[in-house]
């Protein structure tokens, strides 16, 4: 009886504590910056309340970086009374979106999160600061721009050096502007390409990233990924994909570099079209038990030497 009614005790303090309301009231607990300028410093002030019927101390204070510092003005709160929570943020080492969190712990054991959300830029930057090229799409003209937090009539383009590439050119349309023209079908070197756009006066030059991606010269159906998903431990399993393309290829490869998928069959069935079959040894994984990788099939074909087939798998006892 005694056990009961002490479990009954402890259920009831438990349940009283989890419903029980916040100590603390912040006047604020999520500060958006929109879009800053770099290196800059930010102060955020806010208003605490105790709410509570008892004194309410902070115990300890943890922010997600040094660019960040978090204090109260008064470590304790009497009932009712009220203080500023500082936080002074710097974001000199930033650029792009950034979130950062400050934990503040209390003597009620009660833990409350603030959150600062910015998007930090560079005083003089490009948007869009990257541009991603298929060389399957058709001829491409993409505006950039230069854009500046301060003074921007006095910004202006020098030069933009382009990579070393085939079919990439550029256009000056203004002080702050240029068009990047791109013709996939004469670039011949795929991969991330850097330009650097110079401008006039005391400014550092501003890089323009163009990723120039090869399109795929095959498709594999039903999936590109050969799943086998939530399937038991030491069992075989056998999925069957077909690879299409429109230029003519044969199959070179007859052994997995994939220690626990073997190929079973590989099957020429036009001169444009495989029938691939793959065995998946669960038991030859080791301590995997989910994960992902490739099968690489090499082909006789200049254009696409290598196709690759990925293989996710997801084991269960």
């Amino acid at each position: 009886m005694r056990k009961i009614l002490g479990f009954v005790i402890v259920f009831i303090t438990l349940t009283q504590s989890a419903f029980a309301g916040a100590s603390l009231n912040f006047s604020e607990k999520v500060k958006n910056l929109g879009t800053i300028e770099q290196f800059k410093k930010f102060k955020w002030e806010i208003t605490v309340e105790n709410i509570s019927d008892k004194p309410v101390s902070f115990t300890k204070i943890k922010t997600t970086c040094g660019c960040t510092v978090a204090k109260p003005e008064k470590n304790t709160l009497l009932p009712g009374e009220k203080t500023k929570f500082i936080v002074h943020f710097n974001s000199e080492y930033f650029e792009g979106h950034i979130e950062k969190l400050i934990f503040i712990d209390t003597s009620t054991k009660e833990r409350y999160v603030l959150r600062i959300i910015a998007n930090v830029q560079k005083s003089v930057y490009l948007t869009p600061n990257r541009v991603n090229v298929n060389t399957k799409d058709d001829y491409i003209e993409q505006l950039i721009e230069v854009k500046a937090f301060n003074n921007p009539e006095k910004v202006k383009i020098l030069k933009v050096n382009l990579p070393k590439v085939k079919g990439i050119s550029y256009e000056i349309t203004g002080n702050r502007s240029f068009v990047l023209k791109v013709n996939p079908s004469e670039v011949d070197k795929e991969g991330l390409k850097i330009a650097t756009v110079i401008l006039k006066g005391n400014y550092k030059p501003l890089k323009l990233f163009i990723n120039i991606k090869r399109a795929k010269l095959y498709t594999v159906t039903p999936s590109d990924n050969l799943l086998f998903l939530n399937i038991k431990k030491g069992k075989s399993y056998t999925k069957t994909v077909y690879i299409n393309s429109k230029e003519r290829f044969n199959i070179l490869t007859k052994k997995s570099n994939v220690p626990f998928a073997k190929i079973k069959e590989i099957k020429k069935i036009s001169e444009n079209k495989w029938k691939v079959t793959v065995v998946f040894d669960s038991s030859k994984t080791g301590k995997m038990t989910s994960g992902k990788t490739f099968m690489t099939l090499k082909t006789d074909n200049g254009k696409m030497r290598e196709i690759k087939l990925a293989i996710v798998f997801h084991i269960i006892k």
